[in-house]
């Protein structure tokens, strides 16, 4: 049985055939190596093999085939479903009809196509495709990008399998998983990982940053500082995907950004992903613009070599600008232009800065005065 209750599968991973095959110089596809590479992410964050289950379809299968039977089985009793998405999965009928029963299965279920506003099908793209050829069935969702595309226009390949980059997403996708599958009504289970009492932790743990959401040039920077701050004691709110709404996204932001003591934002001339319903602002600004608004500190980093006059997105450049010449709000905040190399050591440095400034204040919230006091009161009033 699944984690999830109700369910046989936790996962059904769906693709297109061709996209597994292998090359001539490989014994196996892109889709098996992702598909071990995920399974294996997924166990070593439980801590045990075979908890969570996935279903994929080793078969060759084409549209000359019918549709098999259990496939449709592993489709009905599946809770999440990944779609691979590429030019080869839009065109495929056998596709096609893997996604609309799930989609459609999946609306008249009690928890319905989103649990806690994240989606159950969780959109995975091999290839930088236009949003308007997607599927209808996956419009409002963000997509993980599993591809090497650069600019706008071009589709890229997917990602090398053995690479930092693919690394990274596939750990992306694997914190979106277990957030998914926490969210999911459960029996009488321990949660992959624990989030009832995060508050409470938290409170007793200590100062805790809330890292923003970045563009996908600075994922493998985030990454890297998210591990260092953690062996240095940290507490990190990182790693969710921004929902698919906005203003389901700024209500969730909002609520992590009061569970943090610092907010730090990582920008370069790259805006990062759209907000779904929003033209024209996208996530790590709509972040930044979210965090200026709270009363909390905030840090803003830009690599040193960034060279904001050549940003394309004019909403963007303005940003950024208003950002440098701090006019981007009426409250202060700390911009840094460095180098990636010192960058955990900077919020290091800032962090010890505030951590001193709330302790300061702290203290001064529990000195107690005692007023309009009787006159033998007086002589115990300090």
């Amino acid at each position: 049985m699944a984690f999830i209750k109700d369910f046989v599968y936790d996962i059904f991973i769906s693709y297109a055939h061709v996209d597994n095959t292998p090359t001539s110089w490989e014994n196996l596809g892109w889709i098996e190596k992702f598909y071990k590479d995920l399974d294996t992410l997924l166990s070593r964050r439980i801590g045990k093999t075979d908890v969570i289950k996935i279903w994929w379809d080793n078969k060759k299968l084409d549209g000359s085939i019918r549709f098999d039977d259990s496939i449709e089985e592993g489709i009905r009793q599946s809770a999440i479903m990944i779609c691979l998405n590429s030019p080869s999965y839009v065109s495929s009928e056998y596709c096609n009809k893997e996604l609309d029963l799930f989609y459609n299965k999946a609306k008249q279920e009690p928890a319905g196509l989103k649990v806690v506003n994240r989606s159950r099908i969780l959109n995975v793209l091999l290839y930088n495709i236009p949003f308007k050829d997607w599927p209808s069935e996956l419009s409002g969702t963000s997509g993980f990008p599993f591809h090497d595309a650069k600019e706008t226009d071009d589709y890229g390949d997917p990602l090398d399998t053995g690479a930092t980059e693919f690394r990274n997403q596939l750990q992306n996708l694997r914190d979106a998983i277990i957030k998914l599958i926490n969210d999911f009504p459960k029996e009488e289970k321990p949660e992959l990982i624990q989030s009832a009492n995060e508050e409470e932790k938290e409170k007793k743990e200590g100062f805790t940053i809330y890292m923003a959401e970045v563009a996908d040039s600075l994922r493998t920077v985030r990454k890297r500082t998210i591990t260092e701050l953690e062996k240095n004691g940290y507490n990190i709110v990182y790693g969710v995907p921004p929902p698919d709404e906005a203003t389901a996204h700024e209500q969730k932001v909002k609520g992590d950004l009061q569970r943090a003591n610092l907010s730090i934002h990582l920008l370069d001339q790259y805006p990062g992903r759209e907000i779904a319903g929003a033209q024209n602002i996208w996530y790590p600004q709509k972040q930044t613009e979210l965090a200026l608004q709270d009363a909390k500190s905030q840090l803003v980093w830009v690599p040193a070599e960034t060279d904001i006059e050549v940003v394309e997105e004019e909403n963007y450049k303005l940003f950024l600008q208003g950002l440098e010449k701090g006019k981007a709000s009426e409250k202060s905040y700390e911009y840094i232009r460095g180098t990636k190399s010192t960058l955990a050591q900077e919020i290091t440095d800032f962090a010890e800065q505030v951590k001193l400034q709330q302790q300061k204040q702290a203290v001064k919230e529990k000195v107690s005065v005692l007023l309009d006091t009787h006159f033998n009161d007086q002589i115990y009033a300090s």
